[in-house]
């Protein structure tokens, strides 16, 4: 098997970025309008990032025969300004995304496939000076296929592969570089979402990814023009401009108007009826604008932090100390305590599957699959395009009287 190499050299700094290519074609106004907002970091996407590092370590530990590599439970790690405790549900998350890449590699069946791990990625076919990382990249000659793989570590959003506009990015870069070298016709989208148990995929033949390629370059393209239409949707949910962004505030103002002016959930003075009695339709059509509503008031609020934060003045606000949970300052100090007053201070619960399965394999011990089971989360309220089956209800439906809403 190839060692991973640099697919290409790419510059430092990029204008359009693959992970916002499904703003900036649905919204090319939204690119010049984020100009000078700087991205908000997040401690989701600083755990993100770790465990993107970690799973790249894993990976490759296995590829080069290397052995297991995982950082210790209980080992303190910084990214992004934000310090991180592993604990066995990073662990798992690991153990999870790498195990994909494993079976992927069962699966391909090929010793000459090029992989390639966190890979820079020259974009220019679709922006000049645009680039991307992309997290595992296989190249087969004998399978006349190219896989790009995504790490997803989010639990909010279900990210699908199909028409996955960022790992399509990806492609592009792949294809430019490998269709001089090798006969590829084939091309598969993989995301590795663990948290959400999402291991979605997705085939594109040439012709449609060159289909594509023409869709991105012309998004790109109307990005520069200095009229670039402003457009607010589900796109809107990582926008840097979204505080300020005039046509998001039509938008959740028209909602809000729309919602609490209707005279069926609002009288002059109080509310007429509860959310308990309003007909089925107007709760779909409420569930459906809240997101949009509720978005735009906590960017709102964000940008309210930010200029605190930088001096100015909210009228009315101020900002405070935050609390986190408590942390002991010298941990050594802690057991020596403890020893000299027999206290245990430890809390010894058993692996989770995925960390016993990790023991087996190193053991060569067969894995008690009989003894595992998954059970159902809570259920969560989503559109009927999700891929996810439907379940039934968890109690009989209550039928308001005929004269509800008469």
């Amino acid at each position: 098997m190839k060692k991973d190499k640099p697919i290409a050299e790419a510059p430092k700094h990029a204008r359009l970025s693959p992970s916002a290519s499904e703003r900036w074609l649905a919204c090319p106004g939204s690119v010049q309008a984020s100009g000078d907002v700087p991205d908000a970091s997040s401690e989701y996407a600083a755990e993100g990032t770790m465990l993107h590092h970690f799973t790249y370590l894993r990976v490759k530990g296995e590829f080069n025969s290397k052995g297991v590599i995982l950082p210790a439970i209980g080992s303190k790690h910084e990214f992004d300004g934000y310090t991180f405790t592993i604990d066995q549900e990073h662990i798992d998350c690991i153990n999870e995304a790498a195990e994909r890449i494993f079976q992927l590699r069962r699966e391909i069946d090929d010793p000459d496939a090029e992989w390639y791990f966190e890979t820079r990625l020259n974009l220019s076919c679709i922006e000049p000076g645009m680039f991307g990382t992309g997290d595992v990249i296989v190249v087969s000659q004998l399978r006349r296929t190219v896989w790009t793989y995504d790490y997803k570590f989010g639990r909010g959003v279900r990210v699908d592969a199909c028409e996955n506009s960022q790992l399509i990015c990806y492609t592009l870069g792949v294809w430019d570089w490998t269709r001089f070298l090798y006969d590829i016709d084939r091309f598969v989208f993989g995301v590795i979402q663990p948290r959400l148990d999402n291991y979605d995929t997705h085939e594109m033949l040439l012709p449609d990814l060159e289909v594509w390629h023409a869709k991105l370059k012309s998004g790109a393209s109307e990005t520069h023009n200095p009229k670039a239409k402003l457009a607010a949707g589900d796109h809107c949910k990582f926008c840097p401009a979204k505080p300020r962004c005039p046509a998001i505030e039509e938008k959740a103002l028209a909602v809000a108007r729309d919602v609490f002016s209707d005279p069926i959930v609002y009288g002059d003075e109080a509310p007429l009826v509860t959310a308990r009695d309003l007909p089925e339709t107007r709760i779909a059509e409420i569930v459906k604008l809240a997101p949009m509503v509720r978005e735009w008031l906590d960017s709102i609020e964000l940008e309210a932090k930010r200029r605190l934060e930088g001096g100015l003045d909210v009228p009315g606000y101020k900002l405070v100390a935050g609390q986190k949970k408590r942390q002991w300052t010298d941990e050594e100090a802690v057991k020596r305590w403890a020893k000299e007053n027999a206290i245990t201070p430890y809390d010894i619960k058993l692996l989770s599957p995925a960390g016993v399965e990790e023991i087996c394999k190193r053991t060569k011990i067969p894995f008690p699959a009989a003894l595992v089971t998954r059970p159902a989360g809570s259920p969560s309220l989503v559109a009927v395009t999700d891929k996810r089956p439907s379940i039934g209800p968890v109690f009989d439906a209550i039928t308001p009287p005929a004269d509800q809403f008469m």
